[in-house]
């Protein structure tokens, strides 16, 4: 199918963003969050092809979503794979990187018995221990 029939508004042909306007400009935040919404029900019919959602065979790949949990899942998983957290707060555009220890001081807790194990081993290596 036509790509420009399924995204309807939220595609724009010969622009650098995603969801640009008719002006190439980036389009509202609640903008963006509608054709993200539209974007998982076009994955979704994609998955299901013309299984009807309420056919028991229908398998509901994303939910919709505001696009602002995107962001968060973004950011959790860098952290989980061991990017610094000062990068990762300036890659979201924080101001200070307390704020960004301070919101995802929980994935980095995940991570401390495998951080202290780290200096365990070294003492270990090193016959220090």
């Amino acid at each position: 199918m036509n790509i420009i029939k399924k995204f309807g508004k939220c595609y724009k042909k010969n622009s650098q963003l995603l969801f640009a306007n008719e002006k190439g400009k980036l389009k509202s935040t609640s903008t963006v969050s509608t054709c993200f919404n539209r974007l998982c029900e076009v994955i979704n019919e994609i998955k299901n092809k013309n299984i009807k959602p309420t056919n028991k065979k229908y398998i509901k790949v994303f939910n919709k979503h505001n696009f602002h949990m995107i962001r968060h899942t973004f950011a959790t998983r860098c952290l989980e794979a061991g990017m610094n957290i000062k990068v990762v707060s300036k890659l979201l555009g924080h101001s200070k990187i307390q704020l960004t220890l301070d919101i995802y001081s929980h994935v980095l807790e995940q991570f401390q018995d495998e951080e202290i194990s780290k200096v365990t081993d070294y003492f270990k290596d090193k016959e220090l221990f």
